[in-house]
């Protein structure tokens, strides 16, 4: 067996979050669990007391609490979590407006981007506007073929802020990867970037783009992030923006957010397509919101600021 190559301390251990959630369920279903492991365990034995405690506890913010945890528990594919809960993704990532970094991005070529919340905050608002003024409305699909950057959060924030459902793909992927991907959901916004850096060079990605654009006819809109050239543009195609000129509007719109229910669709992503076609893998609004926020805290310990 390998040597342990640490354990924490019974002090450090009572100073998370994990701990603290472990208190809570031993008040209130008066139990005695004693650790990660008895916490793990109970939440297989009781999965709706622990998702209904762990609703309360993270905060969640929703404009309709849920009356049912889970509906059909019994059936597998047939269950349901949450059904009457009405809330909004963007929403609850956004709550924090004050001057503090909320994204840091440094690319490959040396370029640093911070975004505080409140900027955060109204690049959305813009850009989310935008979106609206082209027509996108609750259960249409915006595409982003973008890098890992401060403009794909943001793009994924303004579209979920509508009830709209992101997708995405590496601007790495071929036209055909793509087609086989953005073609099976058919997005009305195209958000695409110029280049890209790798490994030391410039991987130019305006002819990539305009291949794609003419064989999505679901596109009704391209919006273009200037990445490395700060004057890039598209020659011979009518009906496209640019990023920054949106987000750096002078002036903020009101952000009014779509309240939807638990399980309506977020992302789409896809799986490799090694064996056929990608298949289209949806995930829903607020079972990766509480996902992620028991895995941020209860598995990381991660808390405001770090």
């Amino acid at each position: 067996m390998s040597k342990l190559l640490w354990s924490p301390t019974k002090n450090e251990i009572k100073n998370t979050q994990a701990w603290e959630f472990i208190q809570e369920v031993n008040n209130k279903f008066e139990i005695n669990l004693d650790s990660f492991r008895d916490l793990y365990q109970w939440s297989c034995d009781f999965p709706e007391s622990f998702w209904e405690l762990f609703w309360s506890y993270s905060l969640i913010n929703a404009d309709r609490n849920p009356t049912n945890v889970l509906k059909n528990g019994n059936d597998f594919l047939g269950s349901e979590w949450f059904s009457d809960a009405k809330l909004n993704f963007a929403k609850n990532l956004l709550l924090n407006r004050d001057k503090k970094p909320a994204i840091i991005f440094w690319g490959e070529d040396k370029h640093k981007c911070t975004l505080t919340h409140l900027e955060l905050y109204n690049q959305v608002a813009k850009l989310s506007h935008w979106l609206k003024q082209n027509g996108v409305k609750k259960g249409d699909r915006v595409a982003g073929f973008l890098p890992n950057m401060s403009e794909a959060v943001v793009s994924m924030l303004a579209t979920s802020s509508i009830g709209a459902i992101w997708t995405s793909c590496s601007p790495d992927f071929g036209v055909q990867g793509v087609l086989d991907r953005f073609g099976q959901v058919e997005p009305k916004i195209f958000i695409c970037v110029d280049s890209y850096f790798y490994n030391g060079k410039v991987f130019n990605c305006l002819e990539k783009n305009k291949k794609i654009i003419s064989k999505l006819p679901s596109i009704q809109k391209t919006l273009l992030v200037r990445y490395v050239d700060d004057k890039a543009s598209f020659d011979n195609l009518n009906s496209f923006s640019i990023f920054d000129e949106i987000v750096n509007q002078e002036l903020t719109p009101e952000l009014n957010f779509e309240s939807v229910g638990f399980n309506e669709p977020l992302y789409i992503l896809f799986s490799s397509g090694t064996t056929g076609v990608p298949k289209c893998i949806v995930h829903g609004v607020g079972g990766t919101l509480i996902q992620h926020k028991k895995e941020h805290t209860l598995h990381c310990n991660i808390k405001s600021g770090e």
